[in-house]
């Protein structure tokens, strides 16, 4: 009968293309000699929480928690065109928010955690199984587990697959080969940041740019007018989707001189509460143009 009846038949495994991301606290084992078993869950799960809201917000899922470790997927249940762009997006929050929430944990427990995180691409057999949890199989799921254990603490590590789809987003340091505990050694790439304009693919401009001469002038003139009267202005262009609205922008913010910084700020196209989003990747931008700790500053900014 239950092979006739799809409502009870097991679900069937299938092939797909994701990010894995795991993430995991720096020196648990001292943190369990040091609190009471309640104190200690509580301590975690204020940490799971802040986490787990991030990677839903960017359209990750959370498999599973092991102990004091979080596995999540970017891609499961629904393919997106930039999973790898989102997965990387939301360890970089999530870098950004621990930063927050250790003056919590500093004020309530005492503590200050650090964490460590690695991501990777690859083709993975998932499913559900009999008791209906998620499980995921396949080579890039342990390439994402060895990154995790490669990585220092508060530091982001991605594979190579991961890299080949974000690497028009992201500034990486190729950062050789990391020892593992067990003599193992694995390539890995540190990410530093995510740059705040990138979308799920690349935009090509290697097109000669030509037209648009009145646009570029009206453009110049009315920068020009906010420097020489140190006045703020708003411009926007509008247009049908393909006119070249990027592209103008692209060329004039080129045609800055070396002094100026170009600060881009964007709205994802998901995730809850983002009216103010390309505000804080505006403070991000610049307070990295002026050499200032992006995580630190950010949080003061948005204070």
């Amino acid at each position: 009968m239950a092979e006739n009846n799809p409502e009870l038949s097991p679900p069937q495994d299938v092939r797909k293309t994701v990010t894995i991301l795991f993430a995991d606290i720096v020196d648990s084992s001292r943190l369990s000699l040091t609190f009471d078993p309640e104190a200690l869950q509580n301590l975690f799960a204020r940490y799971f929480g802040e986490m787990n809201s991030v990677i839903r917000r960017h359209g990750g899922v959370v498999e599973r928690y092991v102990g004091d470790e979080i596995i999540a997927i970017f891609g499961v249940p629904m393919l997106h065109e930039d999973d790898a762009l989102r997965a990387i997006r939301a360890a970089v929050e999530m870098c950004d928010r621990l930063v927050v929430l250790n003056d919590e944990l500093e004020a309530v427990w005492d503590v200050q955690l650090a964490q460590r995180i690695g991501l990777n691409t690859g083709e993975v057999i998932t499913g559900n199984d009999r008791q209906g949890y998620r499980f995921l199989t396949g080579e890039a799921v342990r390439v994402a587990k060895r990154l995790e254990e490669a990585a220092a603490p508060n530091e982001i590590l991605i594979g190579e697959g991961t890299h080949k789809l974000v690497r028009h987003a992201v500034s990486v340091v190729p950062s050789g080969p990391r020892a593992l505990k067990h003599g193992e050694k694995f390539p890995a790439i540190a990410v530093v940041a995510v740059s705040a304009p990138a979308t799920g693919f690349r935009r090509h401009f290697e097109a000669p740019f030509v037209g648009r001469k009145r646009e570029r002038v009206m453009i110049d003139t009315i920068f020009r007018d906010c420097v020489s009267n140190k006045t703020c202005h708003q411009l926007m262009v509008l247009g049908e989707a393909g006119v070249g609205k990027s592209r103008l922008v692209s060329e004039f913010a080129g045609s800055l001189p070396g002094e100026a910084i170009v600060a881009y700020g964007s709205c994802p196209p998901y995730g809850e509460g983002i009216a103010y989003w390309p505000l804080g990747d505006i403070l991000r931008e610049i307070t990295r143009a002026e050499g200032v700790d992006p995580r630190k500053q950010t949080v003061a900014g948005i204070a």
